[in-house]
Protein backbone atom coordinates (compact mmCIF):
# COMPACT_ATOMS: atom_id res chain seq x y z
CA UNK A 1 0.00 0.00 0.00
CA UNK A 2 1.61 3.52 -0.84
CA UNK A 3 0.43 6.58 1.50
CA UNK A 4 0.79 9.69 -0.23
CA UNK A 5 0.93 12.75 1.60
CA UNK A 6 0.27 15.94 -0.58
CA UNK A 7 0.91 19.50 0.93
CA UNK A 8 -1.23 22.76 0.35
CA UNK A 9 -0.28 26.09 -1.07
CA UNK A 10 -1.21 28.99 1.77
CA UNK A 11 -1.05 32.65 0.76
CA UNK A 12 -0.48 34.91 3.57
CA UNK A 13 -3.30 38.16 4.33
CA UNK A 14 -2.91 38.79 7.57
CA UNK A 15 -6.82 40.09 7.69
CA UNK A 16 -7.05 38.92 11.41
CA UNK A 17 -3.92 39.92 12.59
CA UNK A 18 -0.17 39.22 13.07
CA UNK A 19 -0.70 35.51 14.70
CA UNK A 20 1.25 32.32 12.01
CA UNK A 21 -1.05 30.45 13.93
CA UNK A 22 -4.50 32.09 13.03
CA UNK A 23 -6.40 30.45 10.17
CA UNK A 24 -8.17 33.01 9.11
CA UNK A 25 -4.82 34.77 8.18
CA UNK A 26 -4.27 32.68 5.08
CA UNK A 27 -6.43 31.73 2.35
CA UNK A 28 -7.19 28.65 1.99
CA UNK A 29 -8.35 29.16 5.58
CA UNK A 30 -5.81 26.76 7.59
CA UNK A 31 -2.27 27.34 9.19
CA UNK A 32 0.52 25.62 7.01
CA UNK A 33 2.69 22.54 8.35
CA UNK A 34 4.91 20.34 7.03
CA UNK A 35 4.04 19.40 3.69
CA UNK A 36 2.64 22.97 2.56
CA UNK A 37 4.01 26.01 0.12
CA UNK A 38 3.63 29.62 1.77
CA UNK A 39 2.94 32.30 -0.47
CA UNK A 40 3.87 36.25 0.73
CA UNK A 41 3.35 38.06 -1.78
CA UNK A 42 0.87 40.92 -1.88
CA UNK A 43 2.24 42.28 1.66
CA UNK A 44 -0.84 41.14 3.65
CA UNK A 45 -2.90 43.52 5.86
CA UNK A 46 -0.74 42.45 8.91
CA UNK A 47 3.11 40.90 8.83
CA UNK A 48 3.57 37.74 10.35
CA UNK A 49 4.82 36.77 13.70
CA UNK A 50 6.06 33.18 14.08
CA UNK A 51 4.37 31.89 17.00
CA UNK A 52 6.53 29.22 17.19
CA UNK A 53 9.12 26.54 15.47
CA UNK A 54 7.48 25.85 11.92
CA UNK A 55 8.14 23.48 9.16
CA UNK A 56 6.85 24.48 6.14
CA UNK A 57 8.15 21.91 2.48
CA UNK A 58 8.19 25.50 0.31
CA UNK A 59 8.67 29.19 0.78
CA UNK A 60 7.83 31.96 -1.55
CA UNK A 61 8.43 35.82 -0.66
CA UNK A 62 8.43 38.37 -2.64
CA UNK A 63 6.65 40.96 -0.37
CA UNK A 64 5.73 41.67 3.62
CA UNK A 65 7.71 40.88 6.47
CA UNK A 66 8.42 37.71 8.49
CA UNK A 67 9.22 38.17 12.30
CA UNK A 68 10.47 35.20 13.48
CA UNK A 69 10.39 35.98 17.25
CA UNK A 70 13.77 34.68 18.03
CA UNK A 71 12.09 31.39 16.62
CA UNK A 72 13.29 28.94 13.73
CA UNK A 73 11.84 28.73 10.50
CA UNK A 74 12.25 25.65 8.58
CA UNK A 75 11.33 25.14 4.44
CA UNK A 76 12.39 21.66 3.86
CA UNK A 77 12.32 22.25 0.00
CA UNK A 78 12.17 24.84 -2.32
CA UNK A 79 12.54 28.85 -1.48
CA UNK A 80 12.00 31.66 -3.45
CA UNK A 81 13.18 34.68 -2.30
CA UNK A 82 12.50 37.39 -4.11
CA UNK A 83 11.36 40.42 -1.73
CA UNK A 84 9.92 41.61 1.64
CA UNK A 85 12.24 40.75 4.99
CA UNK A 86 12.49 38.30 7.11
CA UNK A 87 14.51 39.20 11.15
CA UNK A 88 14.44 38.34 14.32
CA UNK A 89 15.38 34.40 14.56
CA UNK A 90 16.32 31.82 12.44
CA UNK A 91 16.15 30.80 8.47
CA UNK A 92 16.90 27.10 8.32
CA UNK A 93 16.99 26.01 4.81
CA UNK A 94 17.04 22.57 3.74
CA UNK A 95 16.29 21.20 -0.19
CA UNK A 96 16.91 21.39 -3.64
CA UNK A 97 16.89 25.21 -4.03
CA UNK A 98 17.38 28.45 -2.63
CA UNK A 99 17.45 31.64 -4.55
CA UNK A 100 17.87 35.11 -3.04
CA UNK A 101 16.85 37.83 -5.19
CA UNK A 102 15.93 40.83 -3.18
CA UNK A 103 14.34 39.59 0.16
CA UNK A 104 16.30 41.84 3.05
CA UNK A 105 17.51 39.28 5.86
CA UNK A 106 17.84 40.48 9.92
CA UNK A 107 17.82 36.74 10.61
CA UNK A 108 20.45 33.82 11.54
CA UNK A 109 20.53 31.79 7.96
CA UNK A 110 21.75 28.51 7.67
CA UNK A 111 21.05 26.88 4.34
CA UNK A 112 22.24 23.54 2.53
CA UNK A 113 20.82 22.87 -0.47
CA UNK A 114 21.16 21.21 -4.08
CA UNK A 115 21.55 24.38 -5.93
CA UNK A 116 21.95 28.14 -4.24
CA UNK A 117 21.36 31.21 -6.25
CA UNK A 118 22.63 34.75 -5.30
CA UNK A 119 20.87 37.58 -7.54
CA UNK A 120 20.38 40.20 -5.08
CA UNK A 121 19.16 40.62 -0.86
CA UNK A 122 20.56 42.22 2.34
CA UNK A 123 22.26 39.97 4.64
CA UNK A 124 22.49 41.55 7.89
CA UNK A 125 23.59 38.64 10.24
CA UNK A 126 25.37 35.81 10.19
CA UNK A 127 25.12 33.17 7.78
CA UNK A 128 26.18 29.33 6.45
CA UNK A 129 25.83 28.21 3.27
CA UNK A 130 26.59 25.11 1.34
CA UNK A 131 25.71 23.77 -1.74
CA UNK A 132 25.42 19.89 -2.13
CA UNK A 133 24.18 19.00 -6.07
CA UNK A 134 25.66 19.51 -9.09
CA UNK A 135 23.94 22.30 -10.55
CA UNK A 136 25.76 25.54 -10.95
CA UNK A 137 24.32 28.28 -8.58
Amino acid sequence: MNVYVLGGNYTWTGSTSTNWAVSSNWSPAGVPSTNDTVTLSNGGVNSILLDGNRTITRLIISANTIDLNTLELHVSGRSSLNGGAINNGNLKIRGTYAYFQGTNFNCTLDVIAGQIKFSGGTFDKTGSFEQNGTASG
